[in-house]
């Protein structure tokens, strides 16, 4: 295998990486509105629902789980896979606390930029529907668990075998 394709499909892997921990803290995201909701004693659905209405403008109106709360559940997760590949390919060289810190980074201008997008789609229904506080912490957990999560590639050995990181955070995979 020629130098250019080993380091394509090593960052192959990475991108892969980083949509397999940027989907998983997404779930964490999820689990925070759900759990915010139903302690602001708000229906549980209510920021998934208004998630789908950026797509399906009714979704916001149902109370309870529907097609439009999963359109909202999917948007989350594809949007989180996504900027959970473009993260590990721009951090999979960096130290694990400085890739803590630039995913709760990451995090916060997420926030900010969903509050750009959402707020100025929705209107005044967002901000009726959703506490900002709320969506802040599921933002800055989703940063944090994408940082914790992201992992550097782990490192070659001679013979085109690749061995586990000296930490042991990963088995070894054998390219050839």
């Amino acid at each position: 295998m020629s130098r250019a394709a080993q380091r394509a499909t090593e960052l192959s892997w990475v991108a892969l990486g980083g949509v397999h921990g940027g989907v998983l803290a997404g779930l964490g995201m999820v689990g925070w509105f759900l759990l915010s909701s139903s302690l602001l004693q708000q229906p549980t659905w209510t920021v998934p629902n208004l998630i789908a209405a950026l797509v399906n403008g009714d979704a916001v109106l149902r109370r309870g789980f529907g097609s439009g709360s999963l359109v909202g559940l999917a948007l989350v997760l594809v949007a989180a896979g996504t900027l959970g590949a473009a993260f590990a390919l721009l951090t999979w060289r960096v130290s694990h606390r400085r890739r803590l810190l630039l995913g709760i980074l990451v995090g916060l201008a997420a926030y900010y930029a969903t509050q750009a997008l959402m707020f100025r789609k929705l209107g005044a229904v967002a901000w009726v529907y959703a506490s900002p506080r709320s969506l802040l912490v599921a933002h800055l957990l989703w940063g944090a668990l994408l940082g914790w999560q992201a992992r550097a590639p782990v490192p070659k050995v001679p013979g085109g075998a690749v061995s586990s990181s000296s930490d042991g955070e990963a088995p070894g995979i054998r390219i050839e």
